[in-house]
């Protein structure tokens, strides 16, 4: 049998999954790791708890690789370095932030390093955790600054990515790259 290109699984499981779903879901083509394959990342919306969903293709199955079943990030909005199998994921209110660092190694999402600031219960300055352990700010700051910054990582979801509709399904299908870096949000 002829081999099932990857734009087609992933055009078959949009149009499955997200084509008619609520929220105007977002995706793009993303390369997490190193191989010729990308990964397929659904923003599914611009929201607070909007997270987006990682995909990859696995024994000719379109495969959910988001850390157990849930999405990365808040707001629609993930960060990962390409290539090296790192993503940055951020959950944040206003009283703390969580900030976590996974790795793929191309079946399962392994914690790295967590890091969470949160208003000190006194009312005076943050409380700093590095892997839930208390540490002073200079720690916490030195331990974040041995892996990437957002800075240099690339963004996947709702900013960066083209809405799920039949004209992004079809040029998905044809490989078109505007589906691999998205046309600079929906908005």
């Amino acid at each position: 049998p002829e081999p099932v290109l990857y734009t087609e699984l992933y055009a078959e499981f949009l149009e499955t999954y997200y084509l008619n779903a609520d929220g105007a879901p977002c995706f793009r083509l993303i390369y997490l790791d190193g191989d010729d394959v990308p990964e397929l990342a659904v923003a599914d919306g611009y929201y607070h708890f909007s997270c987006v969903y990682v995909y990859t293709i696995r024994d000719g199955e379109v495969v959910n690789i988001s850390r157990d079943g849930y999405g990365f990030g808040e707001y629609g909005e993930m960060y990962y370095s390409e290539g090296e199998n790192i993503i940055f994921s951020c959950y944040s209110s206003y009283t703390y932030g969580d900030y976590l660092y996974l790795s793929y190694d191309g079946y399962d999402i392994y914690e790295l390093a967590y890091f969470r600031k949160e208003a000190s219960e006194s009312g005076e300055g943050d409380d700093f955790y590095v892997d839930g352990t208390q540490v002073t700010e200079a720690e916490y700051n030195e331990a974040r600054s041995r892996l990437p910054t957002v800075e240099t990582m690339s963004p996947a979801g709702y900013s960066t990515s083209s809405l799920v509709s039949e004209e992004y399904i079809a040029l998905l299908r044809a490989d078109d790259p505007v589906c691999y870096y998205g046309e600079g949000g929906p908005f």
